[in-house]
């Protein structure tokens, strides 16, 4: 029992997002299936969702063990034009890797930098992460869900959210420009070369984004399995707290759909019910518990989109970039008051964008 409470703290350590939110999902849904009477159905479309993730996770952590984050960091030009650089660059990579990798490889770089005001351009980037990726169907994990449960055509899904994504990052590059004299003499130092994993791990991100828009059969992601399983065991080390919070999520909204009849009819209603929400519980647990008593997705999309600003428990890229600024600072609690400052203007900007659309 003591090993288990010492893995157990060690987890919570290390994963300050996924620690209550699994909590509270895993309780939810015990309480749940005992109201109902019986254990929560999933069904064929949530078992693959959850596969999809998780393969996109081995995949993830292939990447950054290869020498493509590296190389990509390498290409950038030094320079007072810099801020605005890593805002695209960190945009561009959460539409394909996801916003939570996204970060893991441009908040340590820019830590790594001798520039002053580095908490403003994390700050910067971590909303970036957050538009950008809210753009495709494999950007976050709550993309893909809404993307699979509804059935949704890629372009239509684009299109939709393609003015949020705009207008934010727009913003962003502005506020980019605004903090070039502090990276005036920012330089980079090194050029890397790619691996032999970038072009496997890059093969595989897509292939996987192939299965998501349904031009391959999904069993075609069984290939990524069978060879981290033969041939590179060590990246089935991955993030198994964020699959068991979508297990028990999924587990608990099909439980709630049993006990109570009750529909969002109003798309603003969803709208501003997922937004506040994600502040609470944070964007993924919200798409998944939302999805499931509404058939108006785009207000959704938009609504946990949203919800990823704000407070730093909107998303788990927030508490990522966060973990990381304050294991390397001593300016933690200052990047809290400006990070929520900034955000929560953002946040609030955001719904007037969607009051006035």
């Amino acid at each position: 029992m003591k090993k288990i409470l010492e893995a157990l703290n060690k987890i919570f350590k290390t994963n300050p997002a996924a620690d209550w939110i699994l909590l509270v999902a895993a309780i939810g849904t015990i309480t749940s299936s005992f109201l109902v009477g019986h254990l929560p159905h999933f069904s064929q479309n949530d078992l693959k969702i959850l596969f999809i993730l998780a393969m996109l996770l081995i995949i993830v952590r292939g990447l950054e063990y290869s020498a493509l984050f590296a190389a990509i960091e390498g290409r950038l030009s030094s320079g007072k034009w810099l801020p605005v650089q890593l805002i695209l660059i960190t945009a561009l990579l959460s539409m394909f890797v996801t916003n939570d990798a996204a970060l893991l490889v441009m908040v340590p770089f820019t830590l790594n930098m001798s520039v002053s005001h580095k908490n403003r351009i994390v700050i910067a980037e971590v909303l970036s992460a957050n538009v950008g990726s809210a753009l495709t169907p494999i950007g976050n994990p709550q993309n893909l869900y809404i993307y699979s449960h509804y059935h949704i055509h890629v372009l239509r899904f684009m299109s939709e959210i393609l003015p949020f994504v705009l207008i934010g990052v727009f913003c962003l590059v502005i506020w980019g420009f605004s903090l070039s004299n502090d990276f005036k003499n920012a330089t980079i130092q090194r050029k890397v070369h790619l691996d032999r994993n970038s072009y496997i791990y890059g093969f595989f991100l897509i292939l996987i984004v192939l299965v998501v828009l349904h031009l391959f059969p999904f069993y075609v992601c069984s290939i990524v399995l069978i060879y981290v399983a033969f041939l590179d065991r060590n990246k089935l080390k991955v993030d198994y707290l964020l699959l068991l919070t979508f297990f028990f999520f999924f587990g608990f909204s099909n439980n709630l759909v049993a006990m109570i009849a009750f529909r969002f009819v109003r798309p603003e209603r969803i709208f501003w019910f997922s937004a506040f929400s994600s502040q609470v519980i944070s964007n993924v647990p919200t798409a998944l518990l939302f999805a499931k008593f509404t058939s108006n997705w785009r207000d959704l999309l938009w609504g946990v989109s949203f919800g990823g600003l704000g407070n730093l428990v909107g998303s788990l890229a927030n508490l990522i970039a966060y973990r990381f600024y304050s294991q390397r600072t001593k300016n933690g609690k200052s990047f809290l008051w400006q990070f929520h400052t900034i955000s929560y203007t953002a946040f609030a900007l955001g719904c007037l964008v969607y009051y006035l659309s």
